[in-house]
Parts: structure tokens; C-alpha cells; sequence
């Protein structure tokens, strides 16, 4: 059977030359997309049917965090009919890091060829979706604080690629950062309060080593901060080790859903992207609802 087939490509993803050199030299046809209006178009002709169609995604996880927001304004229906697969072009490259696709372009396209989806979990805050893991504090604080960096972004993918985010949060930290209040909860900030579809985030930020992404539950983890900038320090050190866990104040949940509200406004950040602004984060596991190709 010939199943329909897409290939969206970002041509501002880190790696995205990669991916049309390899296009170009193989005689692959893709799509070039830089927002959500040009992937609007695009989904609205895609062919969805009672057969199955396959949607190969060429990014980071910002670039899949784009499109699943996009994705799922179709309706239900139409969007169980299509596989969506990975081709590694990110910094961190969290989604397929965490499943079998290899990171090398050609054979990532030969492995995704050669399977079928599989349901996956997706994550809902509010009225935005994501797929990996995010949450509010310093894991926000550091998307936040990188986006309104100074440093030209194509020097960074260059020089640093996915070391940034260690390097940004090691500037935070040395910085004073020091958490966000969470209400409910000891008043003492919370370092990060992370929310995961699988064990990390950052490609090495192992905040929640037992989490998996199709058991329909999320792992929120509450990493309690310090008025030491050095202890902090060492707290992240533990959470790159996933040994964090067994930490005094550190506190873990497995839920469907759950509410998390702030003292201050703050942001969200889901699959590295800032996803949402304010007190209260209304969080929905949605079980099984994309089906992805690894």
C-alpha cells in the first residue's frame, strides 16, 4: 500500500542543512515551514483518511512542539490516522534521544521507513500541548533568560550546541537565581518544579529517570532550592546524575492531572519552548493521543 507522505522541514533548526543535503542528494521531496501559519497550510492539504498517513517532522523539539500545537486543532478523527515520525535537526533533539530512531539523518529516515506508530502520551498545560517534559522555574527560567540573550543564536548552536543549557543555567545559578513559590507547598522556592513524558530534558537534565511516555501519567518532580548559590549548583549536578530523587524536600508525584499555581507569575516551558505565563497551570496527561514513529 502506498501510504501518503509529508516531510515538513525547518529550515532555522540547528541542523536542518543536514537534512536538505541529504533530501537534495537522495531525491526526496520535503516542505519548508517557519511558523504556524506555513504548517497550517500545509496540514490542511495533507491527505487524511481512513488509511493511515505519515508526517515526518525535520527539527528540534521546538519545531515538534510547533507543529503538535498545530496538529491538534484537527479533529480527532482525522489526526488518529496519522503517524508522525522524528528526523533529528535540534540542539538537544529530547524526543528521539528518548526512543529508538538513530540521531543520524539517513539512517534515522531508513529506521522511521521501516515502522509503523506507536501511541504515545501527550502532555496538555492549559491550552498549550508538549511531548518531553518542561515545567516552571529554573528549566523556564533558562529558555527565558537564552531566548533574550545578546549572543547571535547561529553563534550559539555553533559553538555551544547543546551545552548551552548547562551553560545558561550555570549562569543563572551563579546569578542568584533561586526558584518560584509554589502555593500550597513549604515557602521556600522550589528550584524547579518539573512536569515529564520521560526521564529528561536538555538531552542531559535527568529529572525523572522511572518516567515513561505511554502509561497515560506524568511524573512532577519538586526540587526544593537553597539560599546557596553552590548548593544549587550541586543540586543540578544531581539532577544530570537522576540521583536528585533521594534528596531531602525533593518531592515526586504520578498523575493524570494536577493543578499547580504560583505566588508570582512565571512562565511554563514545555519541549524548550515558553508555552505559557502566569499563576496557575492546569495540567492534563493525554493519554496515547499522538501515534509516533520510532
Amino acid at each position: 500500500m502506498n501510504i501518503p507522505e509529508k516531510i515538513i522541514l525547518n529550515p532555522n533548526a540547528t541542523h536542518s542543512r543536514r537534512a536538505i543535503e541529504f533530501f537534495r542528494r537522495s531525491g526526496i521531496n520535503f516542505i519548508e515551514t517557519k511558523d504556524e501559519s506555513e504548517l497550517e497550510t500545509v496540514l490542511s492539504d495533507m491527505p487524511m483518511t481512513e488509511d493511515s498517513s505519515r508526517i515526518i517532522i525535520c527539527g528540534g523539539d521546538g519545531t515538534i512542539n510547533v507543529f503538535l500545537n498545530e496538529f491538534m486543532k484537527i479533529d480527532r478523527e482525522s489526526r488518529k490516522n496519522v503517524n508522525l515520525g522524528i528526523l533529528p535537526c535540534g540542539r538537544a533533539n529530547d524526543l528521539v534521544r528518548a526512543t529508538s530512531t538513530p540521531l543520524n539523518i539517513a539512517q534515522a529516515y531508513s529506521h522511521l521507513k521501516e515502522r509503523d506508530g506507536k501511541p504515545v502520551d501527550l502532555l496538555k498545560v492549559n491550552d498549550r500541548y508538549f511531548i518531553t517534559g518542561g515545567g516552571i522555574g529554573l528549566a523556564a527560567r533558562v529558555i527565558e533568560t537564552l531566548n533574550d540573550s545578546p549572543l547571535n543564536k547561529r553563534f550559539l548552536n555553533r559553538v555551544a550546541k547543546d551545552l548551552v543549557y548547562y551553560a545558561f543555567t550555570l549562569k543563572n545559578l551563579i546569578q542568584g537565581y533561586k526558584g518560584v513559590r509554589v502555593s500550597g507547598f513549604d515557602k521556600s522556592p522550589y528550584l524547579v518544579v518539573s512536569v515529564q513524558n520521560q526521564p529528561f530534558i536538555g538531552k542531559r537534565f535527568n529529572l525523572a529517570p522511572e518516567a515513561v511516555n505511554d502509561d497515560g501519567l506524568c511524573e512532577i518532580c519538586f526540587v526544593p532550592g537553597s539560599e546557596s548559590n553552590l548548593r544549587n549548583i550541586q543540586m543540578v549536578r544531581k539532577i544530570i546524575k537522576g540521583a536528585h530523587l533521594q534528596e531531602e524536600g525533593v518531592l515526586e508525584r504520578r498523575v493524570e492531572r494536577y493543578r499547580l499555581a504560583t505566588e508570582d507569575e512565571c512562565y511554563f516551558m514545555g519541549d524548550g519552548e515558553l508555552l505559557c505565563k502566569g499563576r496557575e497551570f492546569n495540567i492534563e496527561v493525554m493519554g496515547g493521543e499522538v501515534n509516533l514513529i520510532y
